[in-house]
């Protein structure tokens, strides 16, 4: 993946070299143990494993573009988050086939997995139940009618916006009244808005009701 992405060989020797000779000792009761070699490469903390992971990431977001089907899905294709991933898609018997293909030899080569068993595939509304076992049958995943949010915001919104963004309105108020709020200035009120409005096209109404409301304080 380092030679694909243009990195000279001495670099990459380097590199494997601070993954191949790393090792490992516990300390327990102010001893230093035995050090011992681990068996899959950098621990969590490494200062090295956040780069790593984002090369890896790169070489699994160039599979994924190979599954893309330009005529009807997205033109994104993923979005890759800290602990999360979301892949975007038809949700077709064959589209389904070539991204189990992709995600297993993402997997080989990486060594990285993926946990079937806390992924959920989301259908949208005029997908047939044919369709939906299938592509669930062949991912080795379950379906959810209902997607968590994430990062505190919704996933999906719908046609009634105003009552997607309830939550919002519902945490402007309660920070907007509470003492620590005093401290604050006008724009320091409207930055709680700006993640929101970062991701999302906020409905008018609801935006002159948020302002309202600050307002008044």
């Amino acid at each position: 993946m380092l030679r694909k992405m243009g990195f000279l060989d001495q670099w990459i020797w380097k590199v494997m070299e601070c993954v191949a000779s790393i090792s490992y000792s516990v300390v327990l009761n102010e001893e230093v143990g035995n050090s011992f070699l681990p068996s899959r490469g950098l621990c969590q903390g490494d200062p090295l494993s956040h780069y790593l992971f984002l090369i890896c990431r790169e070489g699994l977001s160039a599979l994924l573009r190979m599954v893309a089907i330009r005529g009807h899905a997205p033109f994104v294709t993923h979005l890759f988050f800290a602990n999360d991933s979301l892949i975007f898609g038809d949700a077709i018997v064959d589209v389904a086939r070539v991204l189990k293909e992709k995600l297993e030899i993402y997997a080989q080569s990486s060594g990285q997995g993926m946990n079937f068993d806390k992924s959920r595939v989301f259908f949208s509304s005029n997908v047939n139940q044919n369709n939906r076992e299938e592509v669930c049958r062949l991912l080795g995943v379950n379906s959810s009618i209902n997607l968590e949010k994430y990062l505190d915001l919704p996933p999906t919104v719908g046609r009634n916006k105003k009552r997607v963004f309830k939550d919002i309105k519902e945490k402007i108020i309660k920070r907007v009244f509470s003492w620590s709020s005093r401290l604050l200035s006008v724009g320091g009120k409207e930055a709680i808005l700006m993640y929101a409005m970062s991701c999302f096209l906020l409905p008018l109404s609801l935006y002159k009701e948020l302002e309202a409301i600050m307002a008044r304080f």
